[in-house]
């Protein structure tokens, strides 16, 4: 989606030019000659152009300056080497910009997000779901609770000082009371 604005500024006209596209694209690598597939995945392109009286003067992703670094200062709106600290064109270019990205989204691009949201969400829950296996079988305190962090670490330190001698060997891992409480959490 293009979108452009303008203003004069000392007698110059300014004219910037966004392009906003989010678009599923397919992955391929090559392997020895083969083409393989890798899947699908969502590509954003976003970039401004920048023109003065008409030609062009410099292009680059609109940047909102969160912090002072090299001499320019928090607040500013850099595109390419166009620095604005003026609010109210900030805010009308800024506007701009993020109508573009709305109007810009592809129903596949909210597909394809949604599954990944949905594949992620699986994931979360399969982690959560092995962590509460193991915890039944897991380290615990003499009173048959699960340890905490920090007595999980210090348990461990005191385990590899005997067993493996202060150097490197295995040392099990302990499900501590806060990933089950994050497991319990993340089930609910």
């Amino acid at each position: 989606m293009k979108n452009s604005y303008e203003f004069t500024k000392r007698g110059d006209t300014v004219e910037i030019r966004y392009e906003y596209r989010k678009e599923v694209v397919s992955r391929t690598g090559n392997a020895d000659g083969y083409e393989i597939d890798l899947g699908k995945e969502i590509k954003e392109t976003d970039k401004a152009v920048v023109y003065v009286n008409g030609r062009k003067y410099t292009d680059g992703q609109p940047i909102l300056v969160d912090v002072n670094i090299a001499g320019i200062k928090a607040g500013t709106l850099l595109i390419g080497n166009l620095r604005i600290v003026d609010e109210q064109l900030k805010k009308e270019i800024m506007t701009m910009v993020e109508n573009a990205r709305a109007i810009s989204t592809m129903p596949e691009v909210e597909a394809l997000e949604a599954k990944e949201k949905e594949e992620a969400q699986k994931e979360i829950k399969a982690k959560a779901q092995s962590i509460i296996e193991k915890a039944k079988t897991t380290r615990r305190n003499k009173d048959g609770s699960l340890m905490t962090q920090e007595e999980a670490l210090e348990w461990r330190r005191r385990y590899n000082d005997v067993v493996n001698e202060g150097g490197d060997g295995y040392v099990p891992s302990v499900i501590t009371q806060e990933e089950y409480d994050w497991a319990m959490d993340q089930l609910k």
